[in-house]
C-alpha cells in the first residue's frame, strides 16, 4: 500500500477546493539551525532552530478565476479582479482513506498550513500544452493532525472580546508553549494571531482527547476582515467524488486553440455581462502567428519577526512586478515589422531602436473549449516590449519558420481577471 495523489485534496481560505490540481505541497521546510558549543567540552551542547521558512507550490490547470479570488481574498463574483492587493490565506490537506478502504471517501488525517501569503503566480500558455498556473506562496508553520482539520471563519465585529466557538470538538496540540486545542488563528488582512495577547483559548479544563472550545479574540477585527479559527476534530468527514468540477462546469484544461492574444487597444476591458462584446470588439488588435505566452506575477515578501513569538508575526511587501514573454512566427516581413510599430509607437517611415518603448494594453482570453464562451481574460494595462533579436537558420522549412520571443512587463505592475 502507498499513498496516492487521488486520496490528497486542498482546500482554502472560504473553503474553497482547488480543482484541477497536478502538484501541490509545501515540499521540506527549511528550519535554520545553529549547533552551540563550549570550550572544553568534547560534545556540543545543544540546537538551536529558527522560525520555519515554507514555500508552498502548486500548478493548477484551473482555468476559473478561483485561485486568483483566494489569493486576493476577494468573492469569485467578482468580475474584475486587481492582484495588487493580496492577501493572506490557510490551506488544508485532507488525506482521504483510500480506494480499496471500506470508507475510501473519508478523512483518515489531514494537514493544516495557517498564515500563507502569495509570493508568485505564473501563467503557461502554449500551442499543444495545456494551459496552467502555478503559484507559491510563503509561511511558517505545518500540522499533521489525526482526524479532519475544522476552518471556522466568521467576519470581525470591530471591536475586542470576539467569540467564536468551532461547530466540532476539538483535539489537542502541544507545542514550545504547552497545549493548547487551536492549531492557529488568522485573518486575511493581519496574518496569524498570537495566542495570548491576541486571543485566548477555553476548553473548560477538559482532559478529553476531543472537547469543546471556545475562542475570545483580544485583537480587534475589522468587519471587512474575515478571522478563522483552526481545530481538527475526529468527527467523521468525507469529500466524495462529487466535490470535484466536472466538465460541464470547468473543462478539464485548454490548450492554444482556446487562446486569443489581444494588444494595443485603446480602451480598457472590464468584466461583467458586456466582457464577450468588448472582446469582439478587438478585432483588429488580435494577434496572429502565436505560439507560446507566459506570465509572471511576483512579490518579494519580507518576514517579520518580533521578540516572545516562535512564528513570523507578518509579512511586508513591495509592488508586485509583472513580466512576461511572448513569442509569435510572423507571416512574412511585412507583417513582422508592422508587430515592431504597435509594440513601439514607430512610425512607419523610421527606424525602430532598441531603446524605444511605449506602453501597451494586452488581453490573453482563455474559452471554453466546447461552448466558446470566455472562461476569464488575464489584461495587462501598461506593458512595454523590449525589442527583439533574431537568429536565422539554414533550410528553414514553413514549419520551421523564423519565430521571435518578445519580453515584455507592466510597468506599473498591473494584472487583472476579468470574468462574464
Amino acid at each position: 500500500m502507498a499513498i496516492a495523489g487521488g486520496q490528497i485534496l486542498h482546500v482554502g481560505s472560504g473553503g474553497v477546493l482547488i480543482d484541477r490540481l497536478q502538484t501541490a505541497g509545501p515540499g521540506d521546510l527549511n528550519i535554520n539551525k545553529e549547533t552551540i558549543r563550549e570550550l572544553g567540552n568534547y560534545k556540543s551542547i545543544g540546537v538551536v532552530r529558527d522560525v520555519p521558512d515554507i514555500t508552498f507550490n502548486m500548478e493548477s490547470l484551473d482555468t476559473s478565476n478561483e485561485i486568483e479570488a483566494m489569493l486576493m481574498g476577494v468573492p469569485t463574483s467578482t468580475k474584475t479582479i486587481d492582484c495588487s492587493f493580496p492577501k493572506y490565506l490557510d490551506i488544508q490537506s485532507p488525506w482521504k482513506a483510500g480506494r480499496s478502504a471500506a470508507a475510501p471517501f473519508a478523512v483518515a488525517s489531514s494537514v493544516a498550513l495557517p498564515g500563507l501569503f502569495p509570493e508568485s503566480i505564473s501563467y503557461r500558455f502554449g500551442l499543444r500544452d495545456s494551459a496552467n498556473q502555478q503559484v507559491s506562496l510563503r509561511g511558517d508553520s505545518i500540522y499533521y493532525a489525526p482526524g479532519a482539520v475544522r476552518f471556522t471563519s466568521v467576519a470581525g465585529t470591530g471591536t475586542a472580546g470576539q467569540t467564536i466557538t468551532p461547530a466540532d470538538d476539538a483535539g489537542v496540540y502541544v507545542g514550545t508553549g504547552g497545549e493548547t486545542r487551536v492549531l492557529a488563528v488568522t485573518t486575511r488582512a493581519l496574518g496569524r494571531l498570537s495566542e495570548g495577547a491576541d486571543y485566548t483559548v477555553d476548553d473548560s479544563g477538559s482532559t478529553d482527547a476531543f472537547a469543546p472550545v471556545e475562542v475570545t479574540l483580544s485583537k480587534v477585527v475589522a468587519s471587512t476582515d474575515t478571522v478563522t479559527v483552526i481545530t481538527f476534530t475526529d468527527a467523521a468527514t468525507e469529500y466524495l467524488q462529487t466535490v470535484h468540477a466536472d466538465t460541464s462546469v470547468k473543462p478539464a484544461a485548454i490548450r492554444g486553440r482556446d487562446i486569443e492574444i489581444y494588444a494595443g487597444y485603446p480602451t480598457a476591458l472590464t468584466g461583467g455581462p458586456t466582457l464577450p462584446a468588448q472582446v469582439a470588439a478587438l478585432e483588429a488588435y488580435k494577434q496572429t502567428g502565436v505560439q507560446s505566452m507566459n506570465v509572471d506575477w511576483r512579490l518579494t515578501v519580507e518576514t517579520i519577526e518580533e521578540f516572545g513569538s516562535e512564528f513570523a508575526v507578518g509579512k511586508d511587501y513591495d509592488t508586485p512586478t509583472v513580466s512576461g514573454t511572448f513569442e509569435f512566427k510572423p507571416r512574412d516581413v511585412d507583417d513582422y515589422f508592422k508587430r515592431l510599430r504597435l509594440f513601439t509607437d514607430v512610425a512607419e517611415d523610421q527606424a525602430v531602436g532598441p531603446r524605444v518603448a511605449a506602453p501597451k494594453r494586452f488581453a490573453v482570453v482563455l474559452k471554453d473549449p466546447n461552448s466558446g464562451a470566455i472562461l476569464k481574460v488575464l489584461q495587462l494595462l501598461s506593458v512595454t516590449v523590449d525589442v527583439p533579436g533574431y537568429s536565422g537558420q539554414v533550410g528553414q522549412s514553413a514549419a520551421s519558420s523564423l519565430s521571435f520571443t518578445l519580453n515584455f512587463s507592466d510597468d506599473e505592475g498591473n494584472l487583472q481577471i476579468l470574468t462574464v
